[in-house]
């Protein structure tokens, strides 16, 4: 993964840009150029080569650019291929150390021209200066090249004077045009001889030598003693350093000899790098006349530090007696205790030999004597079948002081039988033979393993750069178990032979990178299930594939301009966050595949981009609110999602690849979920026929200002004006009712249902009709309700107007020509003038 990453950088173009500075000049600079190379590129292919070198190359990186003669290089129709302009891949240090291989991307070679590839020019004069408190001054004169634009920045290296490789750079500094640089005061943890080194790193990523400074002392003006104690032990002392000094390779211990008067070294304590951490030597005492009495010795101490600087000021002086030898004492203090920690230890772990007979690990703890720990030479375990003989089954000796307070003892023992109970014991040896009491008995029985796992099922995915194995889950009997251990995975390359690529792997998902395949391998692979007991399953079935053949121009620099499909499902979490589904993303090429991992876009406040980035990860989709983050190499956007208002749901729309460019692709039906379509996901003309359905509403606007149709609600279909049906100036009912505060009729209401009419019912207020009709014949026919309301009606004809009242309200008649009271029919005509009392009058 880190190697793909380095060879889709940007950086992998930078070698095509020429350094001159004609970027104006269409027709033969920097853009003509570009284009040339870049379809030659094309033309030719990516081609990958492998090499070797010495140690003294080890500073070489991944990303560098150099030039290299390749003997055994060759492109078809090509004479002379040499020189090759090279982009590091991958590196890898022999385990011996005998040679660093390479592998590399070629990008120029002699025949495609390696114009403007002229060596940088590196910095010159480094000088270092020591400051005498661990840390110097570095200064050199700027790169010839460093004109304020080509030179990017200066890489400082630093290593012991011991190393022959120089690593990694330690610090870096800009380059500004200027004609010398200086870094001041830079530290280092340590006191010694170092070497120095600089190179300049060209603008297009390529670098010079490194100009060198070495054998370079940094010191300290202090260089203090440690803090120490002199502990009396028998027959000796023991030093306990709980203070180091930084920078420190030992401790010069100095003991006082009484015949010559004066303190000499009689022998040194090594150093440990780490801060505050205890440690302790011992020292016999010297044995001479006068000197030991009655079995104790005094002794008088300093201890001085010794770094690559020189010898340190000596410490204060501390004293003390040996302790005198007594045996009897010793042999109940050393005894060892055997603790079993709620039932850890001992504990037996089966494993079958070749034979497939089973044998068992056996793992005990030992805790020494407290007090005691420097006092035991070596310690004795003894096993014992129940009802039986105790046996001594092996023994751990104390090599080193101070000798540790607790020792973890495993045996492999072949004469345990299963369903036996044994017993374990221990204990101590003093120096001269003195043995102390056993230890506390442990025991345990020895079970019968149980049966193999499962046969494991695999699933061999070929992806860009390798296989993807996807393990089933460790089962027995199709259980589930608490006794896994790991998985061998092998592999088998085009039928030569089976290897083991892991043999220890705990996962359930196995990526095998390939950096330097041949192309068109077939690859096979078997998976075997391993217990806690050494139990082997049944191998799994073989299952491979095809390395891919070729990597395409637009796969290694921008699989976005492929096209691409992503299966996964989209949903609104809540207002503020949209979540999607594990998925397949595949892409056009027909091979390539990425597993993506389900997640969600956190809490959204603007509109968020959801977009895959193969360069950050192949299983993750990433985020982001800037647009520009969303595209360029390697990147495509799979959807975009908004956070709504409280009481709503976050609104997205996702994406399907069509493929050329960043453009946004199909929108794939099946990657909505339930949600509110807004306008800013809509494109103008893209809905037609039915192709909005909604099981409860549609609501175009907010608040009052809205439009609503309605599938739920029990007495309206449909509203405008009001966010609440009932209170809308303009409604209509499931039944087909249409209700408004105003109605202006351009044209002629009718019905074309027998025996139906247009009725207008006033409530309290006037209604006002004018009819009008070229014809002059139309009449209208108003029922007033009864609530009080009246009617004026105005019908023109071709005498005048005439007025007519139907119904119990009051009319008022009038005429241009004349105002009667007209009444006729076929039968008969009758006016029936009266009020309430019978009165009537008429003028």
């Amino acid at each position: 993964a880190k190697n793909y990453s380095e060879i889709v950088s940007n950086k992998l173009f930078s070698e095509w840009i020429p350094q001159d500075d004609d970027a104006g000049d269409i027709s033969s600079g920097i853009a003509a150029s570009i284009a040339s190379r870049r379809r030659t590129l094309l033309r030719d292919g990516y081609r990958a080569i492998t090499f070797a070198t010495r140690l003294d190359k080890a500073d070489l990186q991944i990303g560098d650019h150099i030039a290299l003669n390749a003997a055994r290089y060759e492109r078809t129709g090509v004479g002379t291929s040499n020189p090759l302009s090279l982009f590091i891949l991958s590196k890898r240090i022999d385990a011996s150390l005998a040679f660093i291989e390479f592998s590399a991307l070629v990008l120029l070679d002699n025949e495609q021209s390696v114009a403007g590839l002229t060596a940088i020019d590196p910095p010159t004069a480094v000088t270092i200066t020591d400051n005498a408190d661990r840390t110097v001054d570095i200064a050199f004169t700027a790169s010839a090249d460093d004109d304020g634009t080509d030179i990017k920045y200066y890489q400082i290296y630093i290593r012991r004077k011991s190393l022959r490789n120089w690593g990694g750079f330690k610090t870096r500094v800009t380059a500004t045009g200027a004609a010398s640089y200086t870094v001041s005061g830079y530290a280092l943890s340590d006191i010694g001889v170092y070497d120095f080194g600089v190179r300049a790193v060209f603008k297009s990523g390529r670098v010079s030598t490194i100009a060198e400074a070495l054998a370079e002392l940094v010191t300290d003006a202090t260089l203090a003693a440690p803090t120490w104690q002199l502990i009396p032990a028998v027959n000796g002392w023991n030093f306990d350093i709980t203070s180091e000094v930084q920078g420190a390779i030992q401790y010069r211990v100095l003991k006082f000899n009484p015949s010559t008067l004066i303190f000499e070294s009689v022998g040194s304590i090594k150093a440990r790098l780490a801060v505050n951490k205890k440690r302790k030597a011992g020292f016999e005492p010297l044995v001479s006349a006068g000197f030991v009495a009655n079995g104790i010795a005094y002794g008088r101490f300093k201890l001085a530090t010794v770094n690559e600087a020189g010898e340190g000021d000596a410490s204060a002086e501390q004293a003390a007696f040996s302790l005198p030898y007594q045996g009897t004492m010793l042999a109940s203090s050393l005894t060892p205790s055997l603790p079993a920690e709620s039932g850890t230890y001992p504990t037996l772990t089966p494993w079958q030999n070749a034979s497939g007979e089973y044998r068992y690990s056996v793992t005990l703890k030992l805790t020494a004597a407290v007090g005691f720990v420097d006092f035991a030479k070596r310690y004795e375990f003894e096993r014992q079948p129940s009802g039986g003989t105790w046996e001594k089954v092996g023994e751990r000796r104390i090599e080193n002081y101070p000798a540790p307070e607790t020792i973890i003892w495993i045996n492999h023992d072949a004469r345990l039988t299963p369903g036996v109970t044994y017993n374990w014991r221990a204990r101590a040896m003093a120096p001269d033979g003195t043995v102390s009491d056993y230890s506390n008995t442990l025991s345990e029985e020895v079970v019968v393993p149980p049966t193999a796992l499962d046969q494991p099922t695999i699933t061999v995915t070929p992806h860009l750069m390798g296989f993807r194995i996807t393990i089933s889950e460790p089962v027995r009997a199709a259980a589930a178990v608490t006794d896994f251990s790991h998985y061998k995975i092998e592999a088998n390359i085009d039928t030569a032979g089976w290897n083991t690529i892991a043999d220890y792997f705990k996962g359930q998902v196995f990526e095998y990178g390939l950096v330097n395949a041949s192309v068109a391998e077939s690859w096979d692979f078997r998976v075997t299930a391993i217990d806690k007991h050494g139990n082997e399953s049944t191998v799994s079935a073989e299952s491979g594939g095809d390395t891919v053949e070729q990597l395409e121009t637009s796969t290694i620099s921008d699989i976005g301009i492929q096209g691409w499909q992503f299966d996964a499902t989209y949903a609104s979490d809540s207002n503020v966050q949209v979540s999607w589904g594990a998925g397949a993303l595949r892409l056009s090429d027909g091979t390539t595949t990425y597993n993506i991992t389900g997640a969600n876009t956190g809490t959204m406040s603007a509109l968020t981009f959801i977009y895959f980035d193969s360069d950050a990860s192949i299983t993750l989709l990433q985020t982001t609110t800037t647009p520009a983050t969303a595209i360029g190499p390697n990147k495509f956007i799979v959807a975009v999602a908004e956070n709504e208002a409280a009481g709503r749901t976050a609104s997205f729309a996702a994406f399907g690849g069509a493929g050329g460019g960043h453009g946004i692709g199909l929108l794939v039906a099946e990657n909505f979920a339930a949600n509110i379509i807004t306008a800013n996901e809509m494109v103008a003309n893209s809905l037609t026929g039915v192709e909005i359905n909604a099981a409860a509403n549609i609501t175009v606007g907010t608040g009052n200002d809205v439009i609503r149709i309605s599938g739920d609600d029990a007495t309206y279909r449909w509203w405008i004006g009001h966010a609440t049906a009932a209170s809308a100036p303009l409604r209509a009912t499931k039944g087909g009712a249409l209700i408004c505060t105003d109605l202006t009729a351009t044209g002629t209401f009718s019905t074309s249902a027998s025996g139906k009419r247009l009725q207008i019912h006033p409530v309290s207020s006037n209604i006002v009709l004018t009819a009008h009709d070229a014809s002059n014949n139309e009449q209208v026919v108003i029922s007033p309700d009864t609530g009080g309301g009246s009617a004026s009606i105005e019908v023109r004809d071709a005498a005048g107007p005439v007025s007519k009242v139907v119904g119990g309200g009051v009319g008022h008649f009038s005429g241009s020509a004349f105002a009667a009271i007209q009444v006729s029919g076929t039968g008969h005509g009758e006016c029936v003038l009266a009020d309430s009392t019978g009165a009537i009058t008429v003028r």
